[in-house]
């Protein structure tokens, strides 16, 4: 992640993505096909294999809501999963 090495600049990356993602599942709708996704974020100042990569280390935040069955943790590392496979699946 050769854009990545910042961290300041990788802070403001997660960010962005997380303000994104958030008002999507606020209104009820995360696209899964990779150019909706990839629409999505296309201000956000990152390739798209960075954004694969910090989906793939779990470095991603997302909305979590407290009454959620399953630990915060648990719930993190599964979106970070899942935003994965949409962005790499063939």
């Amino acid at each position: 992640m050769s854009k990545m090495n910042n961290k300041s600049k990788m802070e403001s990356v997660i960010s962005k993505i997380f303000a994104i993602t958030t008002q999507c599942l606020m209104c009820g709708h995360l696209p899964t096909e990779k150019e909706k996704l990839m629409a999505l974020f296309k201000n956000v100042d990152a390739t798209e294999e960075e954004i694969i990569e910090l989906a793939k280390t779990n470095k991603l935040e997302w909305v979590y809501d407290i009454h959620c069955h399953v630990s915060k943790e648990e719930y993190t590392k599964s979106m970070n999963e899942s935003l994965h496979h949409y962005l790499t699946r063939g």
